[in-house]
């Protein structure tokens, strides 16, 4: 996924490819706040709804999987 098809607010993204993010402090997070779980997709880390996957925030860039 580059910049062109990098996630966006509100979008749905395929489970398939994203990587649920199960330490969020390993990226300096505190837990997600009811409703939303944290993943890593395209470069992205994001916040999302686990029921529908639809993007709810894009938090930052990120380099490399911490967890």
């Amino acid at each position: 996924m580059d910049a062109a098809t990098a996630p966006r607010i509100g979008e749905t993204v395929d489970p398939r490819a994203l990587h649920p993010v199960r330490r969020p402090g390993l990226y300096g997070l505190s837990s997600s706040p009811e409703g939303s779980s944290y993943g890593v997709i395209g470069g992205k880390l994001i916040r999302y709804d686990p029921r529908n996957m639809r993007v709810q925030s894009i938090v930052r860039q990120v380099d490399e999987i911490l967890d």
